[in-house]
């Protein structure tokens, strides 16, 4: 439930679900650590982050070096709180890391893939590539359309068109 309420966009109403399922799992690992790293991302989101720093690297001290998703999407967290700290070239690097770790699972998630091609194009928007953030966010939203995300599909498209209007 958390990750519906993260990719429709509501991140602190994802916090609180996410932190109670931490909580029950007590020391669960591998739902644990997927947890972690899905509230370290909801705390991102947030602004929040000290915090998802801190989150992030208990999940990270945890996670199985098989658990792929897992550390995709500590790659993105590690992105984000990068692009927080202004180091953009660093964050594109993260970011990058996240999509490769997805490449290797041939049935990685379509969200995942387009989420992480959404971040990579707001970071090339932020480095001034807005050519190559175009590309980007056009692949995250072939992604989310394949698979009916209309929440996402639309929040591409948005960014797209602010593209084309600035």
């Amino acid at each position: 439930m958390g990750t519906v309420e993260l990719h429709a966009g509501d991140p602190r109403v994802a916090e609180a679900i996410l932190r109670e399922s931490v909580a029950a799992l007590g020391d669960l690992g591998g739902y644990r650590w997927t947890v972690l790293q899905l509230l370290s991302e909801a705390l991102v989101q947030q602004g929040r982050h000290d915090e998802a720093e801190a989150v992030a690297a208990e999940s990270r001290a945890s996670v199985s070096l098989q658990d792929t998703y897992v550390r995709a999407g500590l790659a993105r967290v590690q992105a984000g709180l990068a692009a927080h700290r202004g180091a953009l070239a660093e964050a594109q690097r993260a970011a990058g890391d996240a999509l490769a770790l997805l490449e290797q699972v041939p049935a990685a998630s379509y969200l995942e893939k387009a989420d992480t091609w959404m971040l990579i194009a707001d970071l090339l928007r932020r480095r001034g590539q807005t050519d190559d953030a175009g590309d980007a966010a056009r692949r995250a939203l072939e992604l989310y359309e394949r698979k009916g995300i209309e929440l996402s599909a639309a929040r591409a498209r948005r960014f797209l068109d602010e593209r084309r209007s600035s």
